[in-house]
């Protein structure tokens, strides 16, 4: 008769334990790569533990089914707690399996993408001071333009002081007018007037001015 309540409270326990240690080992296969199918696997809780719980689940619910099943003999109660116990746990530890690998996709994920935007923010940097410098380069050309057209001009358009020769049968105003370059000899050249008279005089390699020739 014991033994008949044995087996059969035995029986019970296994029958209510082991689908629930079974549906807990998913193949890792199924870990998606966010995680277990879109989110963590049943059971999971981040910074938890399942298998210390499971174990005392089953130990509690095994202790039930054996005294259930035996009329609440101490020996049948204790036997049921034992057996649930190891199945409990074994499927906590199941559990904790899963968990741990849905926490290892989460931490490597969370570090890629987490990459992925610093990455991202640097280039967008990287970036933004290239253009900032470019724009920078382009202000200083156009103010260097500005300027050097601006000293050009004034180097045109300015008064020079003009000089005036006389003799006791003639005379005369030498007024220079505008500043240029001779393109085939680098050297300075002026423009101006001889008494009405227009000229361009350009300074030779020895430093005299000379009637320029184009």
């Amino acid at each position: 008769m014991r033994r008949k309540a044995l087996y059969k409270a035995s029986v019970m326990l296994v029958a209510a334990l082991v689908p629930a240690s079974i549906a807990g080992c998913v193949p890792p296969g199924s870990m998606m790569a966010g995680g277990y199918a879109g989110g963590p696997p049943p059971g999971c809780s981040l910074g938890v533990s399942n298998a210390a719980i499971y174990t005392g689940v089953g130990a509690a619910g095994g202790a039930a089914i054996g005294a259930a099943a035996s009329n609440g003999n101490p020996l049948y109660t204790a036997l049921g707690a034992g057996i649930g116990g190891i199945l409990g746990g074994a499927y906590g530890q199941s559990v904790d399996s899963q968990c741990h690998q849905y926490a290892v996709q989460q931490a490597l994920q969370a570090a890629y993408e987490e990459d992925a935007y610093e990455r991202q923010e640097r280039e967008r940097r990287d970036r933004e001071e290239a253009a900032a410098r470019r724009a920078h380069e382009l202000r200083v050309e156009r103010h260097y333009r500005y300027e050097l057209a601006k000293l050009r001009r004034r180097q045109e358009e300015r008064s020079y002081k003009p000089v005036v020769w006389k003799t006791n049968t003639g005379g005369g105003t030498v007024r220079p007018e505008r500043s240029s370059t001779d393109p085939a000899t680098n050297e300075a050249c002026y423009s101006g007037n001889d008494s009405g008279t227009p000229f361009r005089y350009c300074r030779n390699a020895q430093g005299n001015w000379v009637p320029a020739t184009s």
